[in-house]
């Protein structure tokens, strides 16, 4: 029944980007244009997200369903039909749109082959305000030529045929158009993206070069896989020697990624065990100390960790690192025991100050503080007696 039905999931997927699912185009003032269309497997998002709906009918997928329902299906027969798709799907099929903001994607699932009809019905989707429809079937005819290689990260792009070049391009565009665009974050489409390209120039025949190693390295942490981060950025340094801007943002995105994903300790020792190369490339600057101080901050360290990271901020920066440990959001720590958590109440009475000393500062994020799964804003204990000795030694309580 399954494979009776391929072309048919293909146009439920046609007919949900059609009625806003897959919708990249809004994001986005002036002209879109093709980029490219490449074949990929499942990201680990998408495959937990896969995981979570066959398992239970739970998770972000649960969309799929209702765009079903408004298409017209019962509730029983969309969730049905969700869960065929979704277990007969091999990988997706990306296309890949650009405009001077930056690049988005219509990702569609793929089902193991690229027969007319579907090439049809994904192509069905450009033929309406989108002047390169004709360039999207092209591309789609050239790459159901190429997949007979059998390989995933088959490609099909106007003016580019090299592996390598492709997937650089591509993770260079998309970190550009993340840095200079409009959006002031990266989707969750993106988000796949980035692992994509990442993965692409990781399995490339060439041996990759610095400038790839490093957005290799951003793309995967913008991914949220924060492993294969940093063993790109291992690679970098042990190879290459960066230049110390693009050594500057690398680190702050890796800070910034891994503490949005729960990971900050890894980071923090990555980053120790990194320290006197990142110090010869860029000097003892504030713009490395401080996204160093961050990250063993946000691990939850003690207060000998504290205190260290917290002295050679001080060596970089002696004014603003005085401003920086009270004002700067730094105190967002990922990892605690639940036993572990106090209210504002006891954290005044741990620190010999006022609750609304306490409150001021847990709103601002500038005292340790920990969000649980009820989404109640705490105060760790062990971080908060850490934070009082660190601001205690620099007399800055008073």
């Amino acid at each position: 029944m399954l494979g009776e039905d391929m072309a048919g999931f293909a146009r439920e997927l046609q007919d949900m980007a059609g009625n806003g699912g897959f919708d990249p185009l809004s994001m986005f003032a002036g002209q879109t244009r093709f980029h490219s269309v490449f074949l990929a497997p499942l990201s680990p998002a998408l495959t937990a997200a896969r995981a979570q709906f066959l398992a239970d009918g739970s998770g972000p997928l649960v969309s799929v369903v209702t765009q079903m329902e408004e298409q017209g299906l019962s509730a029983l027969d969309a969730g049905m039909r969700a869960r065929e798709m979704f277990q007969a799907a091999q990988g997706m099929l990306v296309i890949v749109l650009a405009n001077d903001q930056g690049l988005s994607t219509v990702p569609q699932l793929f089902f193991g082959h690229l027969s007319d009809e579907y090439q049809e019905h994904i192509s069905a989707a450009f033929t309406k305000d989108f002047p390169e429809s004709d360039v999207v079937v092209r591309s789609l005819k050239d790459l159901s030529q190429k997949m007979e290689r059998g390989q995933w990260y088959t490609f099909s792009a106007p003016d580019e045929d090299d592996y390598t070049s492709y997937w650089a391009e591509l993770a260079h565009d998309l970190l550009q158009g993340l840095e200079e665009g409009i959006m002031p974050g990266a989707t969750d489409p993106l988000k796949d993206l980035a692992w994509w390209a990442a993965s692409a120039l990781q399995a490339s025949p060439d041996e990759n070069d610095g400038e790839e190693l490093s957005d290799m390295t951003r793309c995967y942490a913008l991914a949220g896989a924060i492993d294969e981060s940093l063993a790109a950025a291992t690679a970098l340094f042990a190879e290459y020697e960066p230049e110390d801007e693009d050594v500057v943002v690398l680190i702050e995105a890796l800070v910034k990624y891994a503490c949005a994903n729960n990971v900050p300790q890894a980071v923090a020792d990555f980053l120790r065990q990194q320290w006197d190369e990142l110090v010869a490339i860029t000097g003892l600057c504030y713009e490395l100390a401080l996204p160093y101080f961050r990250a063993v901050a946000a691990s939850g360290a003690s207060s000998e960790a504290l205190l260290q990271a917290a002295h050679t901020l001080e060596q970089a920066d002696r004014k603003s690192f005085r401003h920086d440990l009270q004002r700067e959001p730094l105190w967002y720590i990922h990892d605690v025991s639940a036993d572990d958590l106090i209210s504002v109440n006891e954290a005044a009475e741990l620190v010999d100050r006022s609750i609304h000393f306490i409150a001021k500062r847990l709103e601002a994020s500038t005292i340790p503080c920990h969000r649980n799964a009820d989404g109640d804003v705490l105060i760790p204990r062990a971080g908060l007696l850490a934070w009082k000795k660190l601001m205690d030694h620099y007399s800055l309580l008073d």
